[in-house]
Formats: C-alpha cells, sequence, structure tokens
C-alpha cells in the first residue's frame, strides 16, 4: 500500500506541476471524525468526484472541436488521461475510509480547478477553413461548464461561412449574438452594437453585452442562397438587470435594436441599424471596435502594436500605434476620413466604411496592468452581473476596445434613427480599399437598355443598405432579357457588384458581362428570394473596372 501511494503522489504531483498538490505516501491513521468532519469531507468527496467527471465528459464533448494537429489539446486529453485514473483511485480509496486519503481531497480539488483552467478551450466558431458560401443554423460548442446550463435549442447560433478563406462571421450566445468576424487563425473583431446610457431606474451602460441570457438578443436568417446571405439581428440595450432603457410611460416599450447585415461572397457587406427609442437625442453610441481576446492569450498575442490604420477616398493613411500611455491621440486624421482598418496578427483583417460628412476615428483611453491594451473579461461569456470589469488573469476569453467610428445618420424617420456601415475583411492594403468604398459611396449611374417603349423592367437605383442595384420586373413571373450599362469612372468604379430584381420569378439567368459569356460559379452567382405572391433575382458578379461595363441578363426557362 505504502509504494503504491507513493507512486500515485509523483504521478499526481507531475500531472498537475505547479498546482501545489503534495500526496503523502504515509499509510492511512485510523482517526475518528466527529459529524460535521465526516460532512465536510463527504462535500468534498461529492465535488471532487463531480469536478474530474464533468472534465471527463468535456473532453469528450470537445474532441471533435479541435484538429488533430492542434498540440495543446492532444497535450491537454493525454493529461486528463492520467489524471482521471489517478483522481479516481484517490476517491476509491477515500470512499473506503482511508483518512489520509479524505483529507488529501481538499488538495485535489484545487488541483483539479487549476488544471480545468489551464484547459485550451478556445470561442467557437464552426469548421475550420473555407465552406460554401452562405448562413448556417447551428449549435456552437464552448465548454461543457459553460454549454450545460444553457436553456437553448440545437440551432441557437449563426455562422455564415465564404468559400475564398476560411475567415467566417459569427453568431453566437456567448457574445449575445454581437457578430464577429473571425479571421483565418480564430482572431475575433466586432464593429460592437448601440449603447445606451441613462434612463429611469438603469444601473450602468445599457447594451447587448448586459443581457447575459439573451433574454432580449435575436438572430435569425432571412436570406440565404448563393449570391447574398442576410441576417436579422434584434436586441433591446438593457442594464444588467435586465431593465430596460428610455421606456416610454404610456406603451411601456423600451429602446430596441434592429441590425440587418447583407452579407456577399467576397466577405464584404453592410451593417444597417435602426435603434427605436422615445429618446432620440439622448446619447447612444453606434460603433465600438472591439478585439475579442481568445482564453490564454493577452491583446498583444492578437493585435499589432500599429493597431489601427484610418485612410479617406483620396488613399492618404494614417496608423495608430499603442505604448507604455495605452492609445495615442489620434491627431492628424486624414481629411474626410472614412476608412478604418483593424491591424491584427493575422493574414485578414476587418476594415469598415462609412459616409465621410463629419466622421471622425476617436481612441478609447485606458490599458490593462499587464497589457498595453485595455482588457476586461465581464464579456464574453461571463454569466455574472458586471460590466467593464479589468482583467486580473488571461485564462477566461476577455475584450479589447481600441476606437469609435463616430458618423452621420443615414436616415431619421420619427422614433426610429437610422445608420449604415460597409464592413468586411481583407488581405489588401487599406489604399486598395479605396476603389471598394467609391463604389459604395459614389456608385456608378445604371442606364438601361431598350429600344422598346414601356421597357419591361424598371431601374429603382443604388441602395447603399443593401449594396445593391434594385430593378423591377413589369411583368411578374415573366422576365424578358435585361441589358443596361452600369456608367463607371475612376470617381465612381464598379467592385464587385450586386443587382435585385423583384418580381424576376423563378427562373434561372446566364450573363454576360460586355458580351462575353459569364459561367455560373464563383465569380458569377445567383439566387432566389421567394415571397409570398413572387420570386426575386438577387445577382452577384465579382467584376472591378474603371470603364462603362454592359450587363445583359437572360432568363433560362424554369
Amino acid at each position: 500500500m505504502r509504494r503504491r501511494r507513493s507512486l500515485i503522489g509523483f504521478i499526481f504531483v507531475v500531472v498537475l506541476f505547479g498546482s501545489g498538490i503534495v500526496m503523502s505516501a504515509e499509510p492511512p491513521h485510523n482517526v475518528k471524525k466527529s459529524t460535521k468532519q465526516a460532512k465536510d469531507s463527504n462535500k468534498v468527496f461529492i465535488a471532487v468526484t463531480d469536478k474530474i467527471n464533468l472534465m471527463a465528459k468535456e473532453v469528450d464533448y470537445l474532441d471533435d472541436q479541435y484538429e488533430k494537429s492542434n498540440a495543446k489539446w492532444q497535450k491537454y486529453k493525454t493529461k486528463m488521461v492520467l489524471l482521471e485514473e489517478i483522481t479516481r483511485t484517490i476517491l476509491a480509496d477515500a470512499k473506503k475510509g482511508d483518512t489520509k486519503s479524505l483529507n488529501d481531497l481538499g488538495k485535489v480539488k484545487a488541483g483539479l480547478e487549476k488544471v480545468h483552467r489551464a484547459m485550451p478551450a478556445k470561442l467557437p466558431s464552426g469548421p475550420a477553413g473555407p465552406g460554401r458560401f452562405g448562413a448556417y443554423y447551428t449549435q456552437l460548442k464552448y465548454t461543457l461548464e459553460w454549454d450545460r446550463p444553457q436553456r437553448v435549442g440545437p440551432l441557437a447560433d449563426v455562422v455564415v461561412r465564404f468559400d475564398d478563406a476560411g475567415y467566417k462571421l459569427v453568431f453566437w450566445r456567448g457574445t449575445n449574438y454581437v457578430p464577429c468576424r473571425v479571421t483565418e487563425n480564430q482572431i475575433w473583431y466586432t464593429d460592437s452594437s448601440v449603447r445606451r446610457r441613462g434612463g429611469i431606474g438603469t444601473r450602468g451602460n445599457c447594451e447587448p453585452m448586459s443581457d447575459k441570457q439573451n433574454r432580449y438578443c435575436r438572430v435569425r436568417i432571412l436570406e440565404s442562397n448563393d449570391a447574398r446571405a442576410v441576417v436579422h439581428w434584434r436586441y433591446s440595450p438593457v442594464d444588467i438587470n435586465y431593465h430596460l432603457c428610455f421606456v416610454d410611460e404610456v406603451t411601456n416599450w423600451g429602446d430596441w435594436v434592429d441590425e440587418f447585415y447583407t452579407i456577399y461572397p467576397d466577405g464584404i457587406g453592410i451593417r444597417k441599424v435602426t435603434l427605436h427609442t422615445s429618446a432620440p437625442q439622448a446619447w447612444a453610441q453606434w460603433q465600438e471596435s472591439i478585439v475579442v481576446n481568445q482564453p490564454h492569450t493577452k491583446p498583444e498575442d492578437n493585435i499589432e502594436l500599429a493597431a489601427v490604420t484610418a485612410a479617406n477616398l483620396k488613399g492618404q493613411y494614417r496608423r495608430y500605434t499603442w505604448t507604455q500611455m495605452g492609445a495615442p491621440e489620434f491627431t492628424d486624421q486624414p481629411e474626410n476620413v472614412c476608412i478604418q482598418m483593424i491591424n491584427l496578427k493575422a493574414a485578414h483583417k476587418p476594415f469598415s466604411i462609412v459616409d465621410p460628412q463629419g466622421a471622425a476615428i476617436e481612441p478609447y483611453r485606458g490599458r490593462a496592468s499587464a497589457s498595453l491594451f485595455t482588457a476586461w473579461d465581464h464579456w464574453p461569456v461571463s454569466q455574472d452581473k458586471s460590466s467593464t470589469r479589468v482583467v486580473t488573469t488571461f485564462d477566461k476569453p476577455s475584450s479589447t476596445s481600441l476606437c469609435h467610428v463616430r458618423w452621420r445618420h443615414y436616415a431619421r424617420q420619427g422614433q426610429s434613427d437610422t445608420k449604415i456601415m460597409m464592413q468586411g475583411i481583407t488581405e489588401k492594403d487599406v489604399t486598395q480599399l479605396v476603389p471598394l468604398a467609391k463604389s459604395w459611396l459614389h456608385p456608378p449611374t445604371l442606364n438601361l437598355k431598350s429600344r422598346l417603349v414601356g421597357a419591361a423592367f424598371t431601374s429603382h437605383g443604388y441602395d447603399q443598405t443593401q449594396r445593391a442595384y434594385v430593378l423591377s420586373c413589369k411583368k411578374a413571373g415573366k422576365p424578358s432579357q435585361l441589358r443596361f450599362t452600369l456608367a463607371a469612372d475612376a470617381d465612381s468604379p464598379v467592385v464587385n457588384p450586386a443587382f435585385v430584381i423583384t418580381n424576376w420569378g423563378t427562373s434561372d439567368v446566364s450573363l454576360k458581362v460586355d458580351g462575353r459569356e459569364k459561367t455560373q460559379g464563383k465569380d458569377f452567382r445567383f439566387g432566389h428570394r421567394r415571397n409570398p405572391e413572387s420570386s426575386d433575382l438577387i445577382v452577384w458578379v465579382k467584376k472591378e473596372t474603371q470603364e462603362p461595363v454592359v450587363f445583359t441578363f437572360t432568363p433560362k426557362d424554369v
């Protein structure tokens, strides 16, 4: 028995290196325990049993989320095999009344907690690598301990995948559905949400981050086809006690927000956000550039010190670097700044584009004690009532705020305010985004070509809110050939245009660009949006030019 316990103690110390556990090799002592001691020992016995069972199940639960090449996960699995065997041996001895084993259970529990905290957990974003473009309902796994209490169905999350690269757009419960662009190497970034401050009875900031149980946050897929995906995120910006802000005394409605994300195969989309409020003049924050740090990573692991680049439509730009003083002053911004790029340590970097009129980018002040950047762990994942809690250890996910983009409203009507923003992720340099920005802010004019009186189609111009030209078929479900020119030039270039033809019907379509047939595939995609009375055609074309270009759509037989 003495030799066996010595071996167990030695292995346990090796497995839990640094945990402070030292298993005694001495034989058990027959010490009579009081009733209170017995109860306490029984509690610890149950706690240790529950913990090792949870950890073992968690390995099985998460194993399919990690690639076999993930060395950290494979090492953790190997450690868990040893750890489970040793712990169960100690538990068996304790159950038999081995006093020394009972006394050691408290140390065992502390060691298990330390090992569990070191588990290489990762924020979930679905399958690795590229996948067929589109939005998908799924249930993302984080950890068994976090997932198990969640009272949700099997399709609680939404992931948008792309077939040209491994980046994704993720709407996950753990971020309260705050949409995050995830790079090919699993760095998360978001432009955040609408935040309010104030209102009778509220405490602190009112935002979806405070909605820990997602009582008010919902996400749904409105469209998903080969040409584009549209995702709707609806939420109420509540405080940490789930109180709504600016509640109307007559209707009892508080603030609500609708955000629509229209996403195309090139990874670029439009965020259209509408705030419904009875206090439209009160302070509101519409955007915050936030990097979400994976567990066991610091901001410096994910973000270049020259973290933010600001640019304008002339290609003039300025990079801003974090130092020991924290965030820099965002001085000497390019005139009419409208492009922001976040310099992550990834091949693909997120960017945002806004209307330049009155726009500005402002730094987020402060820093964490162990980082040049800000770092909080009250969000994501955290379930306790907390707000702006500074990181003390990086073993949990954390978030880093870099800056804010300020820009003007797109529309105001009654008690609703709307803003729009182009978002994307790219390998390009910030100056190479200028044509894209111009194509959205100053799109080429669409000129219909028809010799017939009473042409079969009507053009409704360019809709910035969905990055698409909108046309309608006059005879619903009976389209004829559609031909038009986009009058592109250097100031209004064409960059991967999209087209929505309402009332087109269910017919497929062929495409010619400047008289040349385009084959349906990665460079020419289409899909249908079905309505109660008709169907619309959605087309996306991979095409960049500063010269006028002619598009010809011809319906195919159903």
